[in-house]
C-alpha cells in the first residue's frame, strides 16, 4: 500500500466514524422528550419546587407570600407591582408575586 491510498482509507475511517457520531447525536432516542428533562433537574433538586401557581391569582399578595414563604422558606419571594421593569435573568430560588395596584395577585407567581 502506498501512501496515498493509506491516508485514503484513514480519512474514509473517520469520515465514518463521524458520520456514525453525528447519527447517534441526532438521532430522537438520545434526547429528552418534551419535559422529560425538566423531571430529570427536579429529581436532582431536593426541594422539587413547584414552578407556577395559577391558583392564587386574586388573591391577596401579602397573602400569597406568606403562604409560599411558609411552604417553601428557601425560595426568595418578591412582591412586584404588575408591569414594573425587572431583570430578566432567571433564578431557581426566586419567586417573583406580580400584583396589582389594589395588591391583589394579577398573574400566576412563578419561578424565575
Amino acid at each position: 500500500m502506498n501512501k496515498s491510498s493509506q491516508f485514503s482509507r484513514f480519512f474514509m475511517i473517520v469520515a465514518l466514524l463521524a458520520v456514525i457520531a453525528i447519527t447517534i447525536v441526532a438521532s430522537p432516542e438520545s434526547k429528552p422528550q418534551h419535559g422529560q428533562e425538566r423531571r430529570q433537574l427536579q429529581s436532582l433538586d431536593p426541594r422539587s419546587v413547584e414552578e407556577k401557581w395559577p391558583e392564587l391569582i386574586g388573591m391577596s399578595g401579602k397573602d400569597v407570600k406568606a403562604q409560599l414563604e411558609a411552604d417553601n422558606p428557601s425560595l426568595d419571594i418578591q412582591l412586584v407591582l404588575e408591569d414594573t421593569p425587572m431583570t430578566m435573568d432567571y433564578r431557581t430560588d426566586r419567586v417573583r408575586v406580580m400584583v396589582n395596584d389594589k395588591g391583589m395577585v394579577a398573574t400566576a407567581p412563578r419561578v424565575g
